[in-house]
């Protein structure tokens, strides 16, 4: 039976409903929105968008999100879908129908905790990702000069490592922390999947006046002061905000369009670098 999500969407705070569908071996993921004549949208890195009509940011601000769009020309994307990803990617599931009646992937609890359990419902016995993943012979490193880089090198056995390290400088009062997650684990749903998207309170506060978060406060979204310490909520753990930085890393691999056998190790990276590292791979090996 499919299952059913319903809520709001963090940039847009328009409500949405999704629905995830079990398809056969062999299918594929597809993303679809509801009535629409369109053909269905594979989530991979060739349809990402930038859009600001796509990504529910203002026009003046870059979107902080990974936006899926059928065509440039779409008049709506699948806004804000890294969360759904990182659980697909999580739970090794690579055949399903996605549909949204909306403009944006519901944001829930923040984590993707909530897609996790969706999906045991509709996959009660997760499956082995049935594609054969991508081997990588040689390291491929993207880097931004403003100092946060990413590393995919080499790995003998199957499966992926997945290493963030979060670090806001020798300036900060924000402590360094990191997590990790190997895909041969069966330990995403408990280690990765409840730590939420979060905030600091300066940016926070800066979205709120350009429009963006106004229908949610620090109890519906994790916000961190300067210290890293909530504002009005507590830590699900103690390196939540490194955990979910490594979720959000999980789901945008995952735009590949298959499993990769390597090591990759992030630091102090967002959706923008991780994009690049996933068209670099493709650029190199396909």
């Amino acid at each position: 039976m499919p299952a059913t999500i319903t809520g709001r969407g963090l940039f847009s705070g328009a409500p949405a409903t999704l629905t995830i569908d079990a398809a056969l071996t062999g299918t594929g993921l597809w993303l679809r929105h509801a009535g629409s004549s369109e053909a269905p949208t594979p989530p991979t890195i060739n349809y990402l968008s930038a859009l600001p009509q796509h990504t529910c940011f203002p026009p003046q601000i870059s979107g902080r999100n990974t936006t899926i769009a059928h065509t440039t020309a779409a008049p709506v994307g699948f806004a804000t879908i890294e969360h759904l990803m990182s659980a697909l990617a999580g739970l090794h599931i690579a055949n399903a129908t996605i549909t949204l009646d909306g403009l944006e992937v519901p944001i829930l609890d923040g984590s993707s905790l909530p897609f996790v359990h969706a999906l045991a419902s509709v996959f009660p016995a997760t499956p082995r990702n049935d594609r054969a993943p991508l081997i990588l012979d040689r390291p491929v490193e993207v880097v931004d000069p403003r100092g946060s880089r990413i590393r995919a090198i080499p790995r003998d056995a199957p499966g992926t490592l997945y290493s963030y390290t979060l670090d806001y400088g020798p300036t900060s009062s924000f402590p360094a922390q990191a997590a990790e997650f190997d895909s041969t684990r069966d330990d995403y749903a408990r280690d990765v999947a409840p730590a939420r998207t979060f905030s600091l309170i300066h940016e926070a506060q800066a979205l709120q006046k350009m429009g963006l978060f106004t229908h949610l406060t620090p109890r519906d979204m994790l916000v961190l002061d300067e210290r890293g310490r909530p504002i009005d909520n507590e830590l699900r753990f103690a390196n939540e905000a490194a955990r979910h930085k490594l979720l959000d890393l999980i789901g945008d691999v995952a735009l590949l369009g298959q499993p990769i056998q390597a090591d990759i190790f992030a630091e102090r990276s967002g959706h923008a670098l991780t994009h690049e590292l996933v068209r670099e791979i493709l650029r190199q090996y396909l």
